[in-house]
């Protein structure tokens, strides 16, 4: 397996959302999880990922806790439109959910 993945993480408990990073370079999943918690950018909870990722944000969003507000930042920069506005976690969730009255985020 190669060693050069980098994986999404997204990290909540019963509470809530407790941050995201993207993670690497790792082998896999398991391994992303692993250097997070050695990074020290595991706030606990459970843990899902997305990956391995085609596409790496900035080089200032990776290998670090985000709050929701720095995932938004970041969506922006990646857009090239400093008023464009990320998904909310509603339409986020009807998404996953593939509801048929689901609407995209529109800037």
């Amino acid at each position: 397996m190669p060693m050069d993945q980098w994986w999404w993480l997204s990290f909540a408990d019963d509470d809530g959302f407790l941050g995201a990073a993207t993670v690497g370079p790792s082998g896999g999943f398991i391994e992303a999880v692993q250097l997070a918690k050695r990074l020290n950018i595991n706030p606990g909870g459970e843990v899902v990922g997305a990956g391995p990722l085609d596409h790496l944000p900035p080089e200032r969003f990776l290998n670090c806790l985000m709050s929701y507000d720095d995932i938004q930042a970041m969506d922006r920069e990646l857009l090239g439109d400093p008023e464009a506005k990320p998904a909310t976690w509603d339409q986020l969730e009807e998404l996953i959910e593939g509801r048929e009255d689901a609407e995209s985020p529109k800037a």
